[in-house]
């Protein structure tokens, strides 16, 4: 049998290079047997042994492991997130395949299932095979395996687990979108009330902007995130990072919450990980600090113009105000430039009142106090002497802002706090949508978001929230459980009705117990419906059976026959009455019939 070979190890060396992960360098280890070496379904998988390293799991020409130095990772990256956490049960690894997060994992007592998830089943095996130390976790009874699509995973396991570890490699290729929002979202989606992840984040020597930007995205996304590094010597720049993020916004990840172990168990057990060092993980060099936890927040492009165009629009409306000001006091643009004591005193000493709206002026009849005559109506002046005292008339300024209260809608002033204002819950954009803001309980969602996700933010109308969701009249009027806005109706002269999607939805589920529970609810009206029309039907019939009979019984007695007679029909010639349909009559009774012809 030939030894086995690898185009990436040349003259006895292995050499990690990438021009776009760490230009300019390389790790290099001395290789001295090829163990293994496939082409899987998803990736390049090689083995080898090398002179001072051990075994090496290398994938994509990217080292994974090695037998040497591996825990420094392993340790690190699982008890950041098992020894933040108050009691997990339930973990899981995507990734990591080599069985070595899954093995720290293990050594928790409280863990109950440990679930892991990677798409390439060779890893497995093959680590099975070659690195037994890491991968004897498997056989442990509280292991469980996915093979499949870490994103599905995660998608059909709601609020199921207390740690999410992501072992991934490098940012390039498939792996790029385990660093990016969506995914982070879905790792938040997976997690418990007080849940904790972790994830492979880099060397700050060497990607730092792809470092910068991953927490940024993690701190719109879970209250808490942190970043905390260690030494590892076979990755390129000696260390590599990790984002620990919690759920739980009481949480304090740069502090072990608890450490069951004694000592005895950690010097068995343990090779790099303990307390201290846990705390001192999140301690950066001064220049990486300054980077990622004193960074000013700089403005895009877009969100300056927005701000520019709100302060325009502030400062046209201010000038307009002014305007309708001036006309109405009969000041001129010379007494604008009175001192301010001046202004005050001819504004106390000012006669003007703006004139008040009667009910009257834009109402030109008020049929509730008008009596039907049978010839017109008529104004019920009895009736209208007995309703006592009327109501006062409204102001102009209280009618102001009772249409301002219902239906002026305004954009949102520019934000002063950048890093506090309100932005939106699906991409973290400044630009929130001021209708869903100032109509629907502050719903911080930008336009686009809006448009991309319909099935989400559209608007339902009172009628489909009845026949849709089966709510009912008087929780669709109580604003306290479903805000809503009202338009012109373009069908009716009412005003219609508007509800946020999402809104009636948690409502919907809240009532009926789920999307289920609604589906349920409704199949047994849709059962008790149909089973009523049924009974209505035979209802008619067994009248209409009732009234043939006593149409035939008197019938019988005025031509003089005996009620036991049967009496036999003479038909007369079909008739047809239109279509497939002829009508048929008895001669001698005068009954008829209407028959279709098929």
């Amino acid at each position: 049998m030939s030894e086995l070979s690898h185009p990436s190890i040349k003259d006895g060396w292995f050499a990690e290079v990438s021009d776009t992960m760490w230009p300019g360098s390389a790790m290099s280890l001395r290789v001295d047997k090829v163990l293994h070496a496939e082409k899987s379904k998803y990736q390049d998988v090689l083995v080898f042994k090398s002179t001072d390293y051990g075994n090496v799991l290398v994938l994509d020409n990217c080292i994974q492991v090695t037998e040497r130095d591996e825990y420094s990772y392993q340790e690190m990256i699982t008890h950041l997130a098992m020894n933040s956490h108050p009691n997990p049960k339930k973990a899981l690894v995507i990734g990591g395949g080599d069985g070595g997060v899954l093995r720290e994992m293990l050594k928790h007592e409280s863990i109950e299932e440990a679930w892991l998830c990677d798409i390439d089943e060779a890893v497995i095996e093959v680590s099975k095979k070659y690195l037994p130390e890491m991968a004897k976790s498997y056989a442990d009874p509280r292991t469980k395996v996915h093979i499949g699509d870490g994103f599905k995973f995660l998608e059909d396991y709601k609020n199921t687990f207390d740690i999410i570890v992501t072992d991934s490699s490098d940012p390039e290729g498939p792996a790029e979108s385990l660093f990016q929002k969506p995914y982070f979202e879905l790792l938040k989606g997976a997690l418990t009330e007080k849940g904790v992840i972790t994830t492979q984040a880099e060397s700050i020597w060497l990607h730092m902007d792809i470092i910068s930007k991953l927490k940024k995205d993690c701190k719109q996304i879970f209250p808490v995130a942190e970043y905390a590094y260690t030494s590892i010597p076979t990755y390129p720049s000696g260390t590599i990072g990790f984002m620990v993020c919690s759920k739980d916004a009481n949480a304090n990840v740069k502090k072990p919450l608890r450490f069951d172990w004694d000592d005895k168990f950690v010097d068995e057990n343990l090779k790099y990980y303990n307390a201290k060092v846990h705390e001192a993980s999140f301690v950066l060099p001064q220049w990486a600090d300054k980077r990622l936890n004193k960074e000013t927040t700089e403005l895009t492009p877009e969100q300056k113009k927005r701000i520019q165009e709100n302060r325009e629009r502030a400062l046209a409306i201010q000038r307009e105000r002014q305007k309708q000001h001036r006309d109405a006091t009969g000041e001129n643009d010379i007494s604008s430039v009175r001192t301010e004591s001046e202004r005050k005193k001819a504004k106390l000493e000012s006669t003007y009142q703006p004139p008040s709206i009667q009910r009257k002026d834009y109402i030109e009849y008020d049929f509730s106090t008008m009596k039907d005559s049978r010839g017109g109506f008529l104004d019920d002046t009895e009736k209208n002497g007995l309703k006592g005292v009327e109501e006062e008339p409204e102001s102009l300024q209280q009618w102001k802002e009772r249409q301002k209260k219902e239906h002026l809608v305004r954009d949102l002033a520019p934000p002063l706090d950048l890093e506090n204002a309100p932005k939106c819950f699906e991409c973290g954009s400044l630009e929130i949508d001021p209708n869903l803001f100032t109509n629907f309980r502050e719903v911080r969602v930008c336009r686009r978001c809006q448009k991309e996700k319909q099935d989400k933010y559209s608007m339902l109308t009172k009628t489909e929230c009845k026949e849709d969701y089966l709510l009912t009249d008087p929780e669709l009027q109580d604003v306290s459980l479903l805000p809503r806005v009202e338009k012109p109706n373009p069908h009716g002269f009412s005003r219609m009705q508007l509800f946020l999607r999402f809104q009636v939805e948690e409502f919907a589920w809240k009532k009926w117990g789920s999307a289920e529970g609604l589906d349920k609810e409704w199949e047994r009206r849709e059962a008790v419906r149909l089973q009523r029309r049924d009974k209505r039907y035979q209802d008619k019939l067994k009248e209409m059976r009732k009234k043939t009979r006593a149409e035939e019984y008197t019938r019988k007695l005025r031509n003089g026959m005996s009620l036991g007679e049967r009496h036999v029909h003479s038909w007369s010639e079909p008739i047809s009455a239109g279509g497939n349909i002829v009508r048929r009559r008895c001669t001698d009774c005068g009954i008829e019939t209407e028959e279709v012809m098929i």
